[in-house]
């Protein structure tokens, strides 16, 4: 997942196979046009999801972290019921919150969450 790829993020409706991401710090100086990866270790990972209208939609998938070192996670959509329910309330504007138990961010940090559509 790019913070800085505004694109929206396409998923076929009925999708129940995982969705792959890595977690990027593009505020971080770098020159690496992609940004560095943000090492999760000792990190949970979490969803945050809105429908068009700026309301909070609770999916009931999961998400792992797949190997912390290199920001890698996957959000595991809980069979049908998450991409068929809440299609017709989408697009989705969805963030990724990192929590260490103490302290948060979230990924993409900056106004605009990302967007994903669900394709019918």
């Amino acid at each position: 997942m790019s913070q800085t790829d505004r694109s929206p993020y396409f998923i076929p409706h009925g999708t129940t196979e995982p969705l792959d991401f890595q977690l990027r710090d593009y505020d971080s100086a770098t020159t690496d046009e992609a940004g560095d990866v943000i090492d999760l270790t000792g990190m949970t990972v979490t969803l945050q999801a809105f429908d068009r209208n700026g309301t909070a939609v609770t999916l009931a998938g999961t998400v792992s972290i797949v190997t912390a070192a290199t920001g890698s996670i996957r959000y595991t959509p809980a069979a049908e019921t998450d991409f068929d329910n809440y299609a017709s309330e989408g697009p989705w504007r969805v963030r990724f919150k990192v929590s260490d138990g103490t302290d948060h961010f979230f990924v993409p940090n900056d106004e605009d969450p990302d967007l994903w559509v669900v394709d019918k």
